[in-house]
């Protein structure tokens, strides 16, 4: 069986190394965006099987990243999850109305619970979705 492909967009390199180790430990295959144009690259060419993507970024936030990727025949069926410290209810809510699969605030999960609800996401889609429905 060949691994999951992340795609992990976070402009802060602490976090996104942090968050490499623990998806490669897991046997994830993992690629990286430092910000959100970047990420939108990198998820055209390399066709992830999830995206986990933060909001607070340069150039372009990762809302508007989201929004794009679902507005994409190609990109939108991708699940993403939005990864962030805004735990904000109107911010939640608009991810999960644009497509989001799910809205994890980093403070609230570890590294390795985080690689553990990918991990669930990614092998029941449609029961992770119903229980994150706004």
């Amino acid at each position: 069986m060949k691994p999951h492909k992340i795609l992990i967009v976070e402009d802060d390199a602490g976090v996104q190394t942090m968050y490499r180790r623990f998806f490669e430990l897991e046997k994830f295959e993992v690629e990286t965006a430092s910000d959100g144009l970047e990420g939108l690259e990198k998820v055209r060419k390399y066709i992830p099987d999830l995206i986990a993507l933060d909001i607070m970024m340069p150039g372009m936030d990762g809302v508007k990243v989201l929004s794009e990727i679902k507005g994409d025949p190609t990109t939108r069926h991708i699940p993403v999850i939005m990864l962030t410290n805004i735990g904000d209810e109107t911010t939640l809510q608009q991810c999960m109305k644009l497509g989001a699969l799910a809205y994890m605030v980093k403070l609230d999960f570890t590294p390795s619970e985080v690689v553990s609800k990918v991990r669930y996401y990614l092998s029941e889609p449609s029961t992770a979705r119903a229980e994150f429905q706004p």
